[in-house]
């Protein structure tokens, strides 16, 4: 759905508790997101390996301007 969404520019789901599997989907649908120009992943439980591929795709998205992931509890 986010994929495809060209409308959404911001986003907030801190504090939502997403965790890996959830991280994952999102992960999913940033590939191909270019409308989102702000993300607010703070106080969420998403792994190392997760927030890397999430960062990666966001380094991708050419809008996105503001990522605020201050308060990301990393697990290893």
């Amino acid at each position: 759905m986010l994929k495809d969404n060209s409308t959404l520019t911001s986003l907030d789901l801190s504090d939502n508790k997403i965790g890996e599997t959830g991280a994952r989907d999102l992960a999913a649908s940033l590939k191909d997101n270019n409308s989102l120009t702000e993300l607010n992943l703070s106080s969420n439980n998403i792994g190392d390996t997760t927030l890397k591929t999430i960062n990666g795709y966001l380094q991708r998205n050419k809008t996105i301007a503001e990522k605020k992931s201050r308060k990301l509890k990393c697990r290893g």
